[in-house]
């Protein structure tokens, strides 16, 4: 996917234990981020599993900090 206005409602939905992880995997495909990236990490930064696979999914530039570890379950 690109982006847009799905990005919003699929962030919201990753700690939802019931699609969490259908939105993470959408959202693992998803190209154009702009500012939503913040968002993400946030969650990730939060202690949400799902949130941190996406982080762990997306390349990094050169010279950017690593994604999180992701928590233990």
């Amino acid at each position: 996917m690109l982006g847009g206005f799905n990005i919003r409602p699929l962030i919201e939905l990753l700690d939802d234990a019931e699609v969490g992880a259908v939105a993470a995997e959408a959202l693992k495909k998803t190209l154009l981020m702009f500012d939503y990236f913040h968002d993400v990490k946030e969650l990730a930064e939060k202690g949400s599993a799902n949130a941190c696979t996406v982080l762990q999914s997306w390349p990094t530039p050169s010279g950017s900090p690593p994604a999180p570890s992701c928590p233990r379950p």
